[in-house]
This record gives C-alpha cells, sequence and structure tokens, in this order.
C-alpha cells in the first residue's frame, strides 16, 4: 500500500500498514479448511472445539490439527514460568478487580475504536448475543490464569489457540460473504488484524494496571512486570507478531498510546487522558 509521511509510526512500524497485517499462520489453516467444507460445517466444527477441551486430539480437519499440534509445540522456559506463577498470584489476591477493570475500563476501549469495532458490527456479536460475548471473555481469562494454563493439556493453552482460530474465520467470512455489507479494506484495513491484536491484548495487561492505580490499589513493579510478561505470552500464542511484543510494560504503554491515538477520535483521547 502506499505509505506517506504523515503515517503513524512506532519503532519504525507503520500502523497503516500494520492494519492491513492479519494472521497468516492461523488464516491459511482455515482458508483450507473452508475448501473443503462448508461455512455452516466449519461454525460447527468451531464450536465444539471452544466447548470441548479434548477436540483439538479427536477427529478434525487436517489443517486445523496439524496448526494446534505444531502451537503446543512451543516451550517455556523457567523465567517466564516463574512470571507467570507471579501473575497467578496477582490474579488470586485481585480476580473481582481485574473483572471490574475489565469490562468497564478494558474492554470499553476496544468497542470505541471505529476500525476493529466493525468486526462486531458487521457479526453482530455485541448486538445479538452479548451474554455470550462477555462469558466467553471471562471463560478465556479464567482458563489462561489457572495452574499450569501454558502446558499443552491445559485449558489456558487450548483456548487461546481456539480463540485464535475463531478469528481467523472470522476474518475469511467477513472478507469472502458475499452478502450484507462489504467488508472495506481501503477504510478500515484488514479485520482484527496485526494493530488490533496488540491493541486487545494490552488491555488486558496496561489497561488493569492502570486500572489497579485508579482504585488506589497499585501493583509493585515486580507485580506490573509479570502481569504484563504473561500477557504478553498470550498474545504470542494468539498471534501476535514479536516484533510489537514490547520487553517492559512501559514500552508498551508508548505503543498502546500510539495505537490510541491512530484509531480514537478526539473526544475519546481526551477522556483517556482524564483518567
Amino acid at each position: 500500500m502506499m505509505t506517506n509521511a504523515s503515517d503513524p509510526v512506532w519503532n519504525h512500524i507503520n500502523l497503516n500498514e500494520l492494519r492491513h497485517i492479519m494472521d497468516p499462520t492461523a488464516d491459511q489453516a482455515i482458508e483450507e479448511v473452508y475448501r473443503s467444507k462448508s461455512f455452516d460445517q466449519l461454525r460447527t466444527q468451531l464450536q465444539n472445539m471452544a466447548e470441548n477441551d479434548d477436540h483439538a486430539k479427536a477427529d478434525m480437519p487436517p489443517a486445523l490439527h496439524s496448526f494446534l499440534q505444531n502451537e503446543l509445540k512451543q516451550t517455556f522456559t523457567a523465567e517466564d514460568i516463574a512470571q507467570f506463577e507471579l501473575a497467578r498470584e496477582i490474579w488470586k489476591e485481585n480476580a473481582s478487580l481485574f473483572i471490574f477493570s475489565l469490562f468497564f475500563r478494558s474492554l470499553p476501549y476496544t468497542y470505541a475504536a471505529e476500525k476493529p469495532a466493525n468486526v462486531l458490527r458487521l457479526t453482530k456479536l455485541l448486538e445479538l448475543h452479548p451474554d455470550r460475548r462477555i462469558f466467553e471473555t471471562a471463560q478465556f481469562i479464567f482458563d489462561v490464569m489457572d495452574r499450569d494454563w501454558w502446558m499443552p493439556e491445559k485449558r489456558g493453552i487450548l483456548t487461546a489457540l481456539k480463540i485464535r482460530l475463531m478469528h481467523a474465520a472470522m476474518r475469511y467470512n467477513l472478507l469472502n460473504n458475499p452478502e450484507g455489507e462489504p467488508w472495506n479494506k481501503e477504510a478500515w484495513g484488514m479485520p482484527i488484524s496485526q494493530e488490533d491484536l496488540i491493541a486487545t491484548n494490552q488491555v488486558f495487561s496496561l489497561e488493569f494496571l492502570k486500572g489497579m492505580e485508579i482504585m488506589d490499589q497499585p501493583l509493585s513493579e515486580p507485580q506490573k512486570q509479570a502481569w504484563y510478561y504473561t500477557w504478553k505470552k498470550i498474545g504470542s500464542i494468539m498471534g501476535v507478531q514479536k516484533d510489537l511484543l514490547c520487553e517492559t510494560y512501559q514500552e508498551a504503554w508508548d505503543l498502546q498510546h500510539t495505537v490510541y491515538n491512530h484509531l480514537f477520535t478526539d473526544d475519546i483521547l481526551t477522556w483517556h487522558c482524564l483518567v
């Protein structure tokens, strides 16, 4: 695509270009399934995956099985696990505050950005199934905050990977559905783009840290870093490209504010500065 000097840039990454990058690995797996199955069949397949932990090991299309098995081969270091365990302790002590911050601070940011919010509008996920949307988000959090969530037989990593595949299925349907309003690539970029993925991932970490400060329950520096680190690893599992995963939460805030400046209107930016 054409770029110019006025395009928003973070760490040499052009955010307008980032809006046109999706998740090639997951998208390819879903596309292969669509070549051999109808949409209704694939929707049933993904629903079964979401509801059945063993489905990743059961009869499924080869492309999905290969994708999951390859992703489940990744390993985690002793440092990773130490950070995960500290994050779990934070969760155990502050779960109710996190849920409060998530639904009244974090998620509203994702809904307020017009370009990515078109996914929710066109799929009618919030309009027709708000209760299911809330439940699925809450269940995802409980799964990735469970003990040893990163182990290949645990719900946490499987849930993260299943959501990643569902995102890919949504992309495919939005880009290839001949009925209804077409996806406007020129105006919105691609659905569930890399910019959307990193911004959404970081509201689960950064906006929680901010929310805890507002509620006069600030975390310590080691706690902040462990919480951010854990969600960064979850983001990687869910398809966020590596050059968007920052070393520290301070650096991540710089990226997040750059994205906010790119996607939000002036009124929303003003509100963000106040809170």
